[in-house]
């Protein structure tokens, strides 16, 4: 399904999880047979991993339990995965196959910090289809750069406005600008901007439930905006790899909403769509046959944004960063503690 799915739509569906059983039970084999190219990771999904037991063999020892301990367990299992999907990223040239790591949440408004943290996962890993995963902080929009420059692929993650979006594909860009100038190769150099998209909703749900008319609708608005300055921003004859949207936060959290209401509205050619276990059961139960590629009506997601309010989306769009780095944070802080 998911092979016929990229034919029809040409979007990469990527996996939002990460365990020992995914990697042991021949689970992620069958899903990349089927078509999945590429994978995310983040503390929350190690944490719930490390909580359920798949690795109480590992932290036996209570000398392994330590924070370099953990990333280099983390590292180990996400090498794994970068060599299950080797044949997927030489089959495409570089252009899926990825698996992403992430920097500590606590490196989030430290420059180089992320750098150097950056850095030792890259050397750790060894393998070429990694993407570190930073922060669209103000840190991370400099340090997005220089890894770019450096020739490290990222995954740029929790970013929620369009402005943000920008300044992310910005940094991006500086970055292969650098080695253009000095003459280095840029064919090799990966990124994902990676826009988040079910927790806007859960903010409105929350925060103006009283306005019906835009249940459910803005953060599909936000998401084509994105995508449209994706458009703008990226040209043809751009002389790197585009920086592709990675749709994020893709299970619908609303008990109203169609489950799927995220992917059927997101098929969008070009982009990738990483979706937690839950969400690809359901998706690969459809028939990829009746799925078709989402045209972006821009005028029209515009004018759900402005209904909004622009007072009410900036303050969201900050809450949304903050609550997402808090989240972030006490999902590492409680991975910490469960080997302890």
């Amino acid at each position: 399904m998911l092979s016929e799915l990229y034919q029809r739509c040409s979007q990469s569906v990527w996996l939002d999880d990460l365990s020992r059983e995914l990697l042991d039970s021949g689970r992620l084999d069958d899903l990349i047979g089927m078509g999945l190219r590429g994978l995310t990771s983040n503390p929350a999904i190690f944490r719930n991993a490390i909580i359920g037991g798949a690795y109480d063999d590992y932290f036996a020892d209570t000398r392994n339990r330590t924070e370099d301990r953990l990333f280099a367990l983390m590292a180990s299992e996400v090498g794994r995965a970068c060599q299950k999907f080797a044949k997927t990223y030489e089959a495409t040239a570089g252009h899926d196959g990825y698996v992403s790591l992430e920097v500590s949440p606590k490196l989030a408004q430290d420059i180089e910090g992320t750098l150097t943290q950056a850095r030792h996962l890259v050397s750790l890993v060894g393998q070429p289809n990694l993407m570190i995963k930073v922060p669209a902080t103000e840190a991370g929009l400099a340090a997005i750069e220089e890894l770019i420059y450096e020739g490290i692929n990222v995954n740029v993650t929790l970013i929620f406005s369009v402005e943000q979006y920008v300044r992310v594909a910005g940094s991006y860009k500086r970055g292969i600008a650098r080695r253009v100038s000095e003459g280095l190769a840029v064919d090799k150099i990966h990124s994902v901007a990676s826009v988040f998209v079910s927790r806007i909703d859960s903010y409105i749900d929350k925060k103006v439930s009283d306005r019906q008319e835009i249940m459910g609708k803005v953060a599909l608005a936000n998401s084509h905006l994105c995508y449209a300055k994706f458009k703008e921003l990226f040209p043809e004859n751009y002389e790197g790899n585009k920086q592709r949207v990675l749709f994020a936060s893709t299970s619908a959290k609303n008990p109203n909403f169609d489950k799927l209401i995220y992917f059927s509205n997101l098929l969008i050619p070009g982009t990738v769509n990483t979706l937690p276990s839950t969400t690809l059961d359901l998706a690969l139960e459809l028939d990829a046959h009746t799925l078709s590629t989402h045209v972006v009506d821009g005028a029209h997601a515009a004018k759900i944004m402005e209904s909004l309010g622009e007072d009410t989306a900036k303050e969201m769009f900050s809450e949304l960063l903050s609550e997402g780095l808090e989240l972030f944070d006490k999902a590492f802080d409680e991975l910490v503690t469960s080997i302890n």
